[in-house]
């Protein structure tokens, strides 16, 4: 009999994996502040506009990690009422869940918006 993944456990599961990812992260974004803060390279527009968009991005996968536990917190540590934590997960309108498609929706597109804008100023360099 296979057993079913309901949405309790999912979401232990999706803040572990969150963790994981957000490790990577520090470590990914340590590294990237190190080359756009103290290399001694030329400090032009692309350059400050990528130091703004790395901590931009940073700041929101912060806020989703943190909204990731408040969730989980929230659910399993702090409601009482009816349905228990599974009850209140499934509430897919909260505010917590609100916030986090907004995250979503906020990095997606400026990390979409970086890749076009970078593919259009290095489209007609000498490199190519």
């Amino acid at each position: 009999m296979a057993r079913s993944f309901s949405i309790g456990p999912a979401q232990i599961v999706a803040l572990f994996m969150t963790c994981i990812f957000y490790g990577i992260l520090l470590v990914t974004t340590g590294h990237c502040l190190n080359v756009l803060l103290l290399k001694k390279t030329g400090k032009t527009g692309a350059h400050r506009l990528a130091l703004v968009v790395t901590i931009y991005m940073f700041a929101v996968a912060s806020n989703d990690t943190a909204l990731c536990l408040v969730h989980v917190l929230d659910a399993f540590a702090y409601y009482t009422g009816p349905g228990g934590a599974e009850g209140e997960l499934s509430h897919v309108s909260s505010w917590i869940n609100v916030v986090k498609l907004v995250n979503y929706l906020l990095q997606t597109t400026v990390g979409d918006l970086i890749l076009v804008c970078t593919h259009s100023a290095f489209k007609h360099s000498p490199c190519q």
